[in-house]
């Protein structure tokens, strides 16, 4: 899957994901409210491989 195609999926740019990806961007929470609903999944998954 495109890096575009994949931010479609999550609801926002591809442009957005790239900085994200890249750590180049801070994110606000009303992003990650959008990701989760996209992949169905709670805060703490999206951060359970962090240590």
């Amino acid at each position: 899957m495109s890096q575009a195609a994949y931010a479609r999926k999550l609801g926002i740019s591809q442009s957005t994901l790239q900085r994200l990806e890249c750590a180049e961007q801070n994110t606000t929470l009303a992003t990650l409210e959008t990701i989760m609903k996209a992949l169905k999944c709670e805060l703490p998954d999206l951060f359970s491989d962090i240590e």
